[in-house]
C-alpha cells in the first residue's frame, strides 16, 4: 500500500500489471488499485487473482503495507506435501517459529474477493506467513524490505528442509525451549538486517544494469 501519486491522500495497492514478465518490471510499470479494485494509476490491468487475494488481506491487516504472494520452488514443493509444516531444522527457520500459519485445503484459482477474505481468516493477528496447500505462500510485513526478507528466508528454509529430507535420515530439529529463546535474539536484528539486505539486493541489480527503479 502506498499514497496515491495525485496527492489526494488515498492509499493505493500496487500490483505488477498482467502480462509483463517479472524480470522486466520497473517501478513505473506498477498499477495502482483503489479500494474498489479499480486501476486508477498506471497503464495495464491487474491480474484477477492477484487483486482478489491481496485486497482483502490489506483490508483485514492494515498494518501490512506489503503483501507478497509467491510460488518459488522449494516453499511451493513443501506446500504440496501432506505434512507441509516448516520444521525448525536451521537457525533461519527461527524467523517463522511463531509467525507461520497453514491453509490446508486448496480452494482453486482465486477469482472472488471471498477467497482473499478466507485466506485472511487463516492468519491470526500474530501470524505473518501463510503456507497455502498445493499453491505457494503469502508473506505480510510493514515494508517491502521486510516482506522480501521473510520471503527469501522462507524459501531458503524450505530448501534446507527438503534437501535434508532427501537423505532419508531423521531430521534434527532444534529444542523447542532453546528455539524460543534464540528466536528473540534473531528478531532483535530482523528489521536492521532486512533493510540492509534489501538495499544490497537493489545495488546488485543496479550493478548488473537493471533499471528496476525507473
Amino acid at each position: 500500500m502506498t499514497p496515491s501519486a495525485d496527492g489526494s491522500g488515498a492509499e493505493l495497492m500496487l500490483l505488477v500489471p498482467y502480462g509483463l514478465h517479472w524480470s522486466r518490471v520497473r517501478a513505473s510499470d506498477l498499477v495502482g488499485l483503489d479500494a474498489a479494485g479499480r486501476v486508477v494509476e498506471g497503464n495495464g490491468r491487474a491480474e484477477t487473482s492477484a487483486a482478489t487475494i491481496h485486497r482483502p488481506l490489506h483490508e483485514a491487516r492494515p498494518e501490512a503495507k506489503a503483501v507478497f504472494h509467491l510460488h518459488s520452488p522449494y516453499a511451493t514443493a513443501l506446500s504440496c506435501l501432506q505434512d507441509s509444516r516448516l520444521r525448525m531444522v536451521h537457525q533461519n527457520c527461527l524467523y517463522f517459529l511463531s509467525s507461520i500459519a497453514y491453509d490446508l485445503d486448496y480452494s482453486g484459482v482465486s477469482v472472488q474477493d471471498s477467497e482473499g477474505a478466507r485466506l485472511a481468516s487463516c492468519l491470526a493477528p500474530d501470524k505473518t506467513c501463510l503456507m497455502m496447500a498445493n499453491h505457494g505462500y503469502l508473506v505480510l510485513a510493514g515494508t517491502a524490505a521486510m516482506a522480501f526478507h521473510y520471503s527469501y528466508y522462507l524459501e531458503r528454509c524450505a530448501m534446507y528442509q527438503l534437501l535434508a529430507m532427501q537423505t532419508g535420515r531423521e531430521l534434527k530439529e532444534l529444542d523447542p525451549a532453546f528455539a524460543k529463546a534464540a528466536q528473540q535474539d534473531m528478531l532483535k536484528f530482523a528489521e536492521r538486517d532486512g533493510e540492509q539486505f534489501f538495499r544490497a539486493v537493489q545495488q546488485k541489480l543496479r550493478d548488473e544494469g537493471s533499471d528496476f527503479d525507473k
